[in-house]
């Protein structure tokens, strides 16, 4: 998922309205009075809660929602903190595979899903999650299968 407003290119594609200020409480409890943002692509209405950065040079996300057919999915980024450009790579760093993942008695994800452990879905997420055309493959997916359901319930 690309956090970005909006996140749609070209961003023509989305016009973002701003909805003003709302009062907002996360899920640690912390409150804001954040900036509120929306737009709409294909099925999906977007809604992105900000607030001012700590020293004014950028902006924090506080909240995330994505709604498509009534179902709302929200992430919320409570003590968010930005990472410094200068400790940014050292951040990167700390994004390593975990030792005892490296372990060889650990059973490796192609294993897995030869024993019937680890689905074909779950597989192709893991090989090609960073891959645009499969996010958009699933996306696409997720759309014909809701259309689906809205034709055989109606």
């Amino acid at each position: 998922v690309e956090y970005q407003i909006p996140n749609v290119h070209p961003a023509v594609l989305a016009k973002v309205k701003n909805e003003g200020k709302q009062n907002i409480t996360l899920f640690n409890g912390e409150a804001y009075e954040a900036d509120v943002w929306t737009w709409r692509f294909l099925v999906a209405k977007y809604t992105a809660y900000t607030k001012p950065s700590a020293d004014g040079s950028s902006t924090d996300m506080l909240r995330w929602d994505v709604d498509v057919t009534a179902q709302t999915i929200t992430n919320e980024y409570g003590e968010f903190k930005k990472v410094p450009d200068a400790e940014s790579s050292a951040f990167a760093q700390s994004f390593k595979v975990p030792d005892v993942c490296l372990d060889p008695s650990v059973d490796r994800c192609d294993n897995l899903h030869k024993k019937g452990l680890l689905s074909e879905n779950s597989m192709r997420l893991l090989r090609f999650g960073n891959d645009h055309g499969f996010v958009l493959d699933m996306m696409a997916k997720m759309i014909v299968d809701i259309n689906s359901e809205l034709v055989g319930s109606g």
